[in-house]
């Protein structure tokens, strides 16, 4: 199984100038070329990434995975 990511660093697509495309297909595909990726898994809130990735590779698995109502409202002050 590949622990690998589509992230690229500071100076990946987060640090680009507006008005840069993201190439989502692309690091997709990248991803799925990889021995042993066939899974996907989309983290927080919304399923529009999982969507995509369905689109693009027919074959792997994508699946979105939000957060429970528990972790999506903040923690009261003194609450581990």
């Amino acid at each position: 199984m590949s622990t690998r990511s589509a992230y690229d660093g500071p100076r990946g697509a987060a640090g680009r100038r507006p008005g840069r495309p993201v190439r989502r297909e692309d690091g997709v595909r990248t991803l799925e070329a990889e021995p042993g990726c066939a899974r996907f898994v989309e983290l927080g809130p919304g399923r529009r990434l999982t969507g995509t990735i369905r689109r693009i590779a027919a074959d792997a698995t994508a699946v979105p995975v939000e957060p429970p109502a528990a972790l999506a409202e903040p923690a009261e002050p003194g609450t581990p």
